[in-house]
């Protein structure tokens, strides 16, 4: 099957098979044309051309050897390689979809707007959620200059993913502001943003959509001034726990997000440990690591043990602190979502500024033509009237 791989391939972007593959095919004008052609295939040559491409397991070998036949399709057809890729990774995991992208147009680099066209194009009928899944996967390590740059190309934000992108396909999902606020807020949850990236994501978002200077120069101000407040209510928030001792006796185990999806804790009803010993016994609950993102680092491993009475001071010491890192993440990404509420705020209301002075604009043209229409018309007028009497007077 490996060595009919590129019959496959060929097949599935409707390109001419070699010789000896007897096969016609017309280039794809869906998602379910291209299925029409695999399937042909399959019939002509007697084999399952369809089950190999669409196989995850083949990934590596498709984008390592024959990755040029995408690139030329992505030169020249980029609306056929669309649906040939959306048919591909159709039932796919996110893991599978990300490393298909990624493999295949790593050198457009995915802060371009080509790269976020292309993207809006593959998941235009992908649910918010699997989609945030998906933006999570390829911002791992990525700065928040880079964040911006994907999200505002990939959902259109001002047009910029359509003007600003020369490779011109059809994306069936106009992003609303909701939308938009749903994604990043998923996004910053999962890949737990600290305090600064939050904030250097927000002043880098409105600096890139709001051309106004007053009203970019508010919004810095009043993001840094928020998020200020936040940093010293937290401050405040550890200095009255570590003086009051609260959470000395923590008795339950604390759970650690995971950058995919919620960390699981299994316990078994029927063994209960009550000492620290009794962690190391297979009925003892455990908690898995967690990779943690900062920012424009990888993912970090971190393993916790289970609280238990009797434990050391220094595990509860260990379990406040990550309580109160739990609490500091939902304050911080409760305040980035309201900011980020407002910047979104903003970008419509000069968005709807620029289209009532585009229209006040052509109104006015239209008065000065239709004024100037008629005075041509007047002076007409009256010149034609003095050539009747000058002739009546001869």
């Amino acid at each position: 099957m490996t060595a009919l791989a590129p019959v496959a391939v060929r097949g599935a972007l409707g390109r001419k098979p070699p010789r000896h593959a007897a096969v016609t095919t017309g280039p794809p004008d869906s998602v379910a044309d291209v299925g029409r052609n695999m399937r042909l295939m399959d019939k002509t040559q007697g084999t399952a051309f369809e089950a190999w491409v669409r196989s995850e397991k083949n990934i590596a070998y498709i984008c390592s050897f024959k990755r040029w036949l995408f690139d030329d399709a992505l030169a020249h057809d980029p609306q056929r390689l669309v649906y040939v890729l959306k048919w591909m990774m159709d039932g796919w995991s996110v893991a599978s979809c990300a490393e298909l992208i990624l493999k295949l147009f790593y050198s457009l680099r995915i802060e371009s707007p080509d790269f976020g066209r292309l993207l809006a194009a593959l998941t235009d009928d992908w649910p918010v959620g699997e989609t945030a899944d998906l933006v999570n996967v390829l911002l791992v390590g990525e700065s928040a200059h880079t964040a911006v740059a994907l999200i505002r190309h990939m959902t259109n934000q001002g047009g910029a993913g359509e003007r600003l992108s020369g490779i011109k396909v059809q994306v069936d999902r106009a992003w609303t502001t909701s939308e938009r606020v749903e994604l990043v807020k998923q996004i910053s949850e999962e890949l737990r943003w600290r305090h600064s990236y939050l904030q250097s994501f927000l002043m880098d978002y409105a600096a890139s959509c709001i051309t106004d200077t007053v009203r970019q120069r508010a919004l810095v101000m009043t993001v840094c001034q928020e998020f200020e407040e936040l940093q010293a209510i937290a401050s405040f928030s550890r200095i009255v726990r570590s003086a009051s001792g609260l959470g000395m006796a923590s008795t339950r185990v604390v759970p650690v997000k995971r950058a995919t999806s919620p960390a699981q804790r299994r316990t078994d009803p029927g063994l209960t440990g009550d000492s620290a010993g009794d962690s190391g016994k297979p009925g003892a609950p455990q908690v898995e690591a967690s990779p943690m993102t900062d920012g424009a680092s990888s993912s970090a491993a971190l393993e916790l043990l289970p609280m238990q009475r009797g434990a050391s001071a220094g595990s509860r010491a260990s379990s406040d602190s990550m309580d109160a890192t739990d609490t500091s993440l939902n304050d911080r990404v409760s305040l980035f979502v309201s900011l980020f509420e407002i910047v979104q705020a903003e970008i419509d209301l000069e968005e709807l500024e620029a289209a009532v002075a585009q229209l006040g604009h052509g109104e006015l043209v239209g008065t000065i033509s239709e004024a100037l229409l008629r005075r041509i018309d007047s002076k007409l007028d009256v010149d034609s009237g003095s050539d009747r009497c000058t002739d009546n007077s001869e």
